[in-house]
């Protein structure tokens, strides 16, 4: 066959086949998919292009170019030899041009951005049949072959990596174990994403000498959706001037997520402001009711009846407030601990939880959070963790 090729040499061992040597491709191109880069000329017949299939491996496609070597469309090898294969096939089939068993496809240009192809692939790559695309270099003229599966795989990669950065950032901005200890006062916590990165969120900071500020939320849903709004709770709670008071606070948030998700996403939490000097707490649970306080040997579920946010417009928040005692111990948790299920689909459930939290009364706050951990991984063995989990617990010391 004499016909122009896409590059300054060719395979000597094969007759109508021939090999695109692909130059190097920048990294967010398409042309990095490629990893078929063998074509044929349309004027070859199909005897001429199974007897060359016959020397290579490794080829599920083979892209079919016009005498100026532009991509015309794409045969698929497994199809072509089955094709062959059939009785007097080679003998009748094999005298036709390979442009008469070209599949026609779409081709573009190999220095587009991966991103860019990949929505206008989105329905076909999402089908279970794997489909070959042509590429073509700057002269226009075949630059080798990507696939569906390609495609999906590249997709997959990029995934992972902005994954692996969002739970750096998350990590930095939520350490899944936080201890701070003063001669009066400890607080522990431990938060756990489901899926690497989560809406659970807990945050705490001495806003004043001996005054606190803390809270712990919910976000609706779980994933990379979910933290979005964990990064922008954590950056309104690191900025917040708590000398204005935790109310103002709780309706700002409440503004942000109403107009940002329009009521595709809530939060439940625990807002609370405690100070050393008197042991005055001020507590505003916006629809989270997960708030124990532990006394002695007993347990107190302490609420307010507040709305979760991000739902209703005009907010009026109102708190409970009260004095801790020395050697006073408060808990807030999310439900991934509680409605975390066993492989029979049982729940852990709030009464177990609430007896490893009171049972801990004479441990350190460390040991106590241990031990709830322990209990839930043991009691759902195999099973997946289903939900974030994220326990605060503050401890007013008794002094010596």
């Amino acid at each position: 066959m004499d016909y122009p090729l896409p590059t300054a040499q060719a395979d000597e061992t094969l007759r109508c086949l021939r090999l695109y040597f692909a130059a190097p491709a920048p990294v967010w191109s398409i042309g990095r998919l490629a990893n078929q880069f063998y074509y044929v000329s349309s004027d070859a017949t199909a005897k001429e292009l199974i007897e060359d299939l016959k020397h290579l491996g490794d080829v599920w496609a083979v892209g079919v170019v016009n005498r100026k070597g532009e991509g015309l469309g794409i045969i698929t090898v497994s199809q072509f030899q089955a094709k062959m294969s059939l009785p007097f096939a080679y003998d009748v089939l094999g005298r036709h041009k390979v442009l008469s068993m070209m599949e026609p496809t779409k081709t573009f240009s190999w220095d587009k951005h991966v991103l860019s192809i990949a929505e206008k692939l989105e329905e076909e790559a999402e089908q279970p049949k794997n489909s070959y695309y042509l590429l073509k270099n700057a002269n226009g003229m075949f630059a080798g072959i990507f696939s569906s599966k390609d495609l999906l795989i590249s997709m997959f990669k990029a995934y992972r990596q902005d994954m692996k950065l969002a739970i750096n950032i998350q990590a930095e901005m939520l350490p899944e174990v936080n201890f701070l200890e003063k001669p009066g006062l400890q607080i522990h916590a431990f938060c756990k994403m489901a899926k690497g990165v989560g809406g659970d969120f807990y945050a705490f900071k001495e806003y004043a000498p001996a005054r606190w500020a803390i809270m712990l939320c919910d976000v609706s849903g779980k994933g990379a959706a979910a933290s979005l709004v964990t990064t922008a709770l954590g950056g309104m709670f690191s900025l917040y001037d708590f000398e204005q008071g935790m109310k103002p606070f709780i309706l700002q948030v409440n503004d942000f997520i109403l107009k940002t998700f329009r009521q595709e996403r809530y939060l439940t939490g625990i807002f609370l402001t405690f100070s050393e000097h008197d042991r005055k707490l001020t507590l505003y649970d916006m629809g989270h009711r997960h708030f124990r306080l532990l006394r002695g040997d007993k347990s107190y579920e302490l609420t307010s009846e507040n709305p979760f946010l991000g739902f209703v417009p005009n907010l009026d928040p109102q708190p409970r407030l009260g004095v801790l005692h020395p050697g006073d111990t408060i808990a807030l948790f999310s439900d991934g601990f509680a409605e975390q299920q066993d492989t029979k689909g049982r729940e852990f459930g709030l009464d177990r939880l609430e007896k490893i939290l009171a049972g801990g009364r004479k441990e350190e706050l460390p040991q106590v959070v241990e031990n709830l951990r322990s209990a839930v991984k043991a009691f759902r063995g195999d099973q997946p963790r289903g939900d974030d989990q994220c326990l605060l617990m503050l401890r007013l010391k008794i002094k010596e």
